[in-house]
């Protein structure tokens, strides 16, 4: 199984820095890099000169967390004149295109959804789920990645999905490491039929967008957003 790191940095089209120096020795270390340029520079900025821009917080924040989710279920249905004229079915044809996930949690996100592969289910449904998963973070003062436990929920009603981790435990004065990252689900399905004489279409669509990202640290701070919300 590939072990992923998230590397968010600095890019330069000459030279070696950010992650122009980062990727190469991640994947020769076996992992994948999943990479977030914060620059876009012509160079390093020590140089005299140098040309580029700095994206913006919003598009950094939605090339990490802007999750989706979209599955296409298909019948067509073709017919044929009796002795008397008259159309009646002939065929029936079911097709599924089972769904399609964007983002970096796509393997955690599958096991949330029930009837993805289902080819007698129009649409696809949440069933929520709770684990554990490892996430790989680098520590301050350390050359090397952490792998660290983190709780990760969706919910069943709303498909919000909610990943807390924690570098200590909850009794102990590591509290200020614990971090809740909460992303709001949305749920969405249409129905599209065209039909002739000869052929009936009908497509059914399920999708699952996840957006508005927000992340609080420390546990205090977690369970007083809980409260209050």
């Amino acid at each position: 199984m590939s072990r992923y790191v998230l590397t968010i940095q600095s890019h330069v089209s000459y030279g070696f820095v950010g992650n122009s120096a980062a990727v190469f020795p991640l994947q020769l270390l076996g992992f994948s890099p999943i990479v977030v340029n914060t620059v876009e520079f012509s160079n390093h900025t020590g140089h005299p000169t140098f040309r580029g821009q700095v994206f913006t917080a919003e598009l950094i924040r939605d090339s990490i967390l802007q999750e989706s989710y979209t599955r296409v279920w298909e019948k067509v249905t073709t017919y044929t004149k009796d002795d008397a004229g008259t159309y009646v079915p002939k065929e029936e044809k079911t097709t599924l295109a089972p769904g399609k996930f964007t983002g970096i949690m796509k393997a955690w996100l599958a096991v949330g959804i029930a009837d993805n592969e289902d080819k007698g289910a129009k649409y696809a449904s949440v069933t929520g789920c709770q684990d554990t998963i490892k996430v790989d973070i680098s520590i301050e003062g350390e050359d090397k990645l952490q792998t660290v436990q983190a709780e990760f929920t969706m919910d069943k009603d709303t498909a919000n999905i909610t990943v807390k981790k924690s570098t200590g435990t909850e009794s102990s004065a590591a509290e200020d490491c614990r971090m809740t990252l909460k992303i709001t689900g949305k749920v969405t399905t249409n129905e599209v039929s065209n039909a002739n004489d000869e052929k009936t279409i009908e497509k059914y669509t399920t999708t699952i967008n996840w957006s508005g990202a927000k992340i609080t640290k420390g546990i205090k701070e977690a369970n007083s957003e809980q409260a209050e919300g």
